[in-house]
Formats: structure tokens, C-alpha cells, sequence
């Protein structure tokens, strides 16, 4: 093997006791190694006969014989590792090259920590229903009916399948950019269970639908309207585009057809700068499974028009599954976060924020507002470079949280400006918010 220093190894297995696999490994491992350079500098242990004059030594027989047997016995010392030298005046910043110099190895749990409770939140979605297109042979049957009318004619029955279909609407708009990697791993996790005969994805910015997410294959949405009413709708949305009362428009035939939730990205607090502003928000519960927008009940019912639509709301968190698959089931006890729309529509109600003159007073603002989780966590982003990974990372190492929801607060704040998946906090009145945040985050 080349490059391979047998007095090398054997000082490292010295050091250390070796089991046949893991030699076995760096043997393997040795065959593929192709530099010359020797990582590791291996030190011989000194000579133990120096003197301080150069006069030679008389050495009697029995001298002789004793350092040699002294020197049989001594270990070989360590291997010393040279460590490479690294410069710790580079400032920290994102390296989007190719080279992993200075890189930063960024590490979290996922965006979704209940993972492994994904199974026991989509039991009721896992009903199965007689197929109207496939069937199976019924072999006793086929025998009984011979048997007593002596007539050889095979029997068979519709074969069961998955019952529901998903259909998921994703919102593209410019305030939705920040959540298409979390939205990612929320379909595949969906796509991958196998509790849905189908999971189908569409998209939609500008007031068009599209077939994918290259937006180049524009999608008619009145095509849902022909296909089997066994399907579930989610509209993945944070309801801030201006385009969104054409949306509910669009969406209207689909509320009365198909069991519809809106999986909204931002907390409570945050809903009156989005088009829920128009909606009267209360809690509304199913009358019967697989409810459509006239199947839920509220406490308001008798202060609102028959004509209105009633839209359950559910969050981008995997436990908001189990809330969506009880109200499936029509369970009497489920209650769900609701929207009723009055129709005709009136025109957005929201308004603009008033403008705050100083860094500080954005601050404030948003502190007003914000959890204290979101608090923290935005403190804690003042003292890095900002990604979605990064803010992952922090949320968990720092201050111990894995909700989405106070990320959904710092990325709607209005206080970051995102441009290539990376984000810098904005300058007010000449004043950036991350120096004004680093003020409160102080030395510690």
C-alpha cells in the first residue's frame, strides 16, 4: 500500500489498543489516501547517555548491558499532532463558495420535532373505502354459489383502497419565500406516510395557479370540480398577498365541495396584518365527517348570513394534523380555530402600519406584540449572520424552543430584508437594528 508508515502505525496502536475491525478499517481506508503529507510527526525518544562534554565514555560490560535491556523496555512516546494554523481574525460570514475554509457547519433537529408522531396523527385519515374501478375475486363465495346453484360463475367484489386524496395549494407570494423550505419537508413527510391515495401540490402567485412550483404550466382550478369528492384541501398561506381576495374567489367552489383548512404560517396576533382581517375569527366545530364550509356550527351562527363561509384554520405544526383528521371524523368535542367570511366579500380592510420614526420604536413595537420566545430569539440573531437554518439553530441551542410560530413573528416582523436566503436586519433613521439589538443583548 503506498503512503503507508508501518512505525507509524504501530506508535499509534502503542498508544492505543486497536480491534481487528477498526484496523481493518484504516487499512481500507489507507488504500485510498493519495497525499504525501504526514499529519502526524513521530518523535523517537532520546538518546538517555548525553553528556555535556564531548570526551568519550568508558563503558564496562556490565553498564552496557543494562541500558540496553533499559532501552528494550521503554515505550515509544506519543505521536504528536501538528495542528494547522488558523486565523482567528477572519471575520464569521457565509461562504458560498466551494472551497470549506472557514465554513460553518450549521446543525438542527428539523423543522418538525414530532416526527415520530406522524403515524399516530394521521390514523384517522387511513380509512379505507370500496373502490368503484378495481375488485378482487371472492374465491368461498365462487365455491358456495356452484355449489348450490351448479353454475360456474366467478363472484367478486370492489377491492378497498385509501380514501382521501390531498390536495395542497401553496402560496408563492414575495412573503411566502421564507417558508418554502420548511414547506418542503412538510409535503415529503405527508407524501411519505402513505396515509393518502394521493398527494397532489399546485401553486399559486400573481392571481394565477400553477401546475409546479417553476411556475411555467398555468393550472385551471375549476378542473378539481370533476374529480372524486373524496379529497382534503390545504391552502398553505400566510393570506398577506394582495391578490388574495381573487384567491377566495377562486376558491369558493372548492370550500363547498371538499373538506378545505388553511395551514396558516403566522401566529394569532399576527393575523390582522393578513387577509383575515376581513373575517370574523371565532371557534367553529364539524356537524358531520368530512365536513365542507356549510358543515361547521359557531356561537355566532345567529349573527351571521347563511351564505357565509366558514374556513377552519390550522398551523404549519405536524399536531395540527390530529385537530384536522378529528374533524374529519365529525367528532362533537373538536373545535377549531375558524375565519367566516360574509359574501359578497368587502374590499381589504387592513391598514398600513404607521410609520415609526427611529430603529428603537420598531423595536419597541414588535415587543409589544411578540412573545417573549420571539423576544429572545431576535435578540440572539443580532449576534450572527441570518439564515433559516441559522435562526433553526439558534431557536434550539439557545433558547430552547422548536416551534415554528415565534419564527413566523421574526420573519413577518418587518424588521429583516431577505435577499437570496440570507437576511440583514434593516436600517432605520440612519440606525441598524442589529446595533440597537446588540445594545440589549450586551457583553454576556
Amino acid at each position: 500500500m503506498q503512503h503507508f508508515n508501518l512505525e507509524e502505525f504501530l506508535s499509534i496502536n502503542a498508544v492505543k489498543e486497536l480491534d481487528a475491525i477498526t484496523i481493518s478499517e484504516i487499512l481500507w481506508l489507507n488504500k485510498y489516501l493519495h497525499t504525501t503529507t504526514n499529519r502526524y510527526n513521530y518523535q523517537a525518544p532520546q538518546e538517555a547517555n548525553t553528556t555535556k562534554s564531548n570526551r568519550p565514555q568508558t563503558v564496562t560490560p556490565n553498564t552496557k548491558n543494562k541500558k540496553q535491556e533499559e532501552t528494550q523496555v521503554q515505550k515509544p512516546q506519543k505521536p504528536h499532532l501538528i495542528q494547522e494554523h488558523v486565523d482567528k481574525n477572519i471575520p464569521l460570514k457565509i461562504d458560498n463558495s466551494t472551497s470549506k475554509t472557514n465554513s460553518i457547519n450549521i446543525s438542527h433537529q428539523g423543522y418538525f420535532a414530532d416526527k415520530s408522531q406522524l403515524m399516530h396523527y394521521l390514523l384517522p385519515f387511513r380509512q379505507k373505502v370500496p373502490s368503484k374501478k378495481r375488485v378482487i375475486f371472492e374465491e368461498d363465495k365462487t365455491v358456495e354459489y356452484i355449489a348450490n346453484a351448479n353454475i360456474v360463475f366467478p363472484l367478486f367484489k370492489p377491492k378497498k383502497e385509501k380514501r382521501y386524496k390531498l390536495y395542497l395549494f401553496i402560496d408563492i407570494s414575495g412573503s411566502m419565500s421564507v417558508w418554502q423550505e420548511m414547506i418542503e419537508q412538510y409535503q415529503k413527510l405527508l407524501a411519505y406516510s402513505g396515509a393518502f391515495k394521493s398527494v397532489d401540490s399546485y401553486y399559486f402567485r400573481d392571481a394565477k395557479f400553477y401546475k409546479n412550483k417553476k411556475t411555467k404550466k398555468l393550472y385551471n382550478i375549476k378542473e378539481l370540480s370533476n374529480i372524486d369528492k373524496n379529497g382534503i384541501v390545504f391552502i398553505l398561506t400566510d393570506m398577506q398577498s394582495q391578490n388574495w381576495q381573487q384567491y377566495f374567489y377562486s376558491f369558493q367552489k372548492i370550500f363547498k365541495i371538499f373538506s378545505t383548512f388553511i395551514v396558516q404560517m403566522l401566529p394569532y396576533r399576527m393575523w390582522q396584518n393578513s387577509y383575515l382581517s376581513n373575517a370574523n375569527i371565532t371557534k367553529i366545530k364539524p356537524t358531520k365527517e368530512s365536513p365542507f364550509s356549510n358543515s361547521y356550527s359557531s356561537d355566532i351562527d345567529v349573527f351571521i348570513e347563511d351564505s357565509s363561509i366558514k374556513l377552519p384554520i390550522v398551523y404549519l405544526e405536524l399536531s395540527s394534523l390530529k385537530k384536522v383528521g378529528d374533524a374529519l371524523l365529525g367528532k362533537d368535542d373538536i373545535k377549531l380555530d375558524g375565519a367566516i367570511f360574509d359574501t359578497p366579500l368587502l374590499q381589504d380592510k387592513r391598514e398600513e402600519n404607521s410609520y415609526l420614526a427611529d430603529a428603537k420604536g420598531y423595536i419597541e413595537k414588535f415587543f409589544e406584540s411578540s412573545s417573549l420566545k420571539a423576544q429572545e430569539l431576535l435578540i440572539a440573531l443580532s449576534a450572527v449572520p441570518i439564515t433559516l437554518p441559522i435562526i433553526k439553530m439558534i431557536q434550539e441551542k439557545v433558547i430552547y424552543d422548536r416551534s415554528n410560530i415565534c419564527i413566523a413573528e421574526i420573519l413577518n416582523s418587518n424588521l429583516l430584508k431577505e435577499k437570496d436566503n440570507i437576511f440583514e436586519f434593516k436600517t432605520i433613521a440612519n440606525k441598524d437594528l442589529r446595533d440597537e439589538l446588540l445594545d440589549i443583548l450586551g457583553r454576556e
